[in-house]
């Protein structure tokens, strides 16, 4: 996991060190993204335990923004529980980590209904394809 900043942007203060997000390249990454944004887990009625604060929270979401190119997000969501924790900090109390949250919800759920139709056309192209080789 490597901190990311972005090029143009002024080098950090010495108060203000937090990288603008983390790069999140392979699954193992995810695996760390979810412990550091849910370190203790879940309450049983599956809010966060705690919440991380908001200099913690947004540059992990700001890297999970990544996920969208990942092949089996669907499995990697539910797997490594990242969508139940970024789920849960749509109720944080900074309106940045909640807004980011919502993005990213929203562009998951945007690929994923993508997908299914992208994979169909790719099988009625080879079906006619087929067909008119015939």
């Amino acid at each position: 996991i490597t901190p990311k900043s972005d090029a143009k942007k002024k080098p950090p203060k010495d108060d203000d060190d937090d990288p603008s997000f983390y790069y999140i390249g392979n699954e193992s990454d995810v695996v760390w993204a979810t412990s550091v944004l849910a370190p203790l887990g879940f309450k049983q009625d599956g809010d966060l335990l705690i919440k991380p604060p908001s200099s913690v929270a947004l540059p992990v979401l700001r890297g999970l923004k990544t996920l969208d190119f990942f092949p089996s997000l669907k499995n990697l969501l539910k797997s490594s529980q990242v969508g139940k924790v970024v789920n849960c900090l749509r109720r944080h109390s900074d309106p940045e980590v909640v807004r980011t949250s919502r993005d990213l919800l929203d562009g998951w759920k945007a690929v994923m209904a993508k997908r299914p139709s992208e994979a169909l056309a790719l099988v009625d192209a080879k079906v006619a394809k087929k067909s008119k080789a015939e």
